[in-house]
């Protein structure tokens, strides 16, 4: 019994040395504090642009202060035309949400989404 768990750390530790260490990609580092030059959103909430053009989004909360990075909507949804409808796939932290809508159901965030892209698209 011992054998195998030694062997089965063993061949862990091997199998983890083995593999290459990933690169370490580059990322904007997150505000730790609110800095001078934030907006306020609301109570509590700021917007903040760093040196490198990137956006935050920051709160005060009881643990300290929290960040993400702000993205625009269109990274986050891709819209596909098929014919009289309109495809919209959205990226989640749980996966892909699909739906379907006839393109005169559209409601007025979706309209503006799919001339966005399609506008995009054209100028390409």
């Amino acid at each position: 019994m011992r054998a195998a768990i030694v062997l089965c750390i063993l061949t862990g530790i091997c199998f983890a040395a083995e593999q290459a260490p990933a690169a370490p990609e580059k990322t904007a580092l997150k505000p730790a504090v609110i800095p001078a030059g934030a907006v306020e959103l609301d109570r509590g909430s700021y917007r903040f642009t760093d040196p490198d053009g990137v956006n935050w989004l920051l709160r005060r909360s009881p643990f300290g202060v929290m960040a993400v990075q702000e993205k625009s909507i269109e990274a986050a949804i891709r819209v596909l035309d098929d014919g009289d409808s309109v495809r919209f796939v959205q990226s989640t932290p749980f996966g892909s949400c699909a739906w379907e809508r006839k393109k005169s159901e559209l409601n007025a965030s979706e309209r503006a989404i799919w001339e966005q892209q399609r506008d995009r698209d054209t100028a390409k």
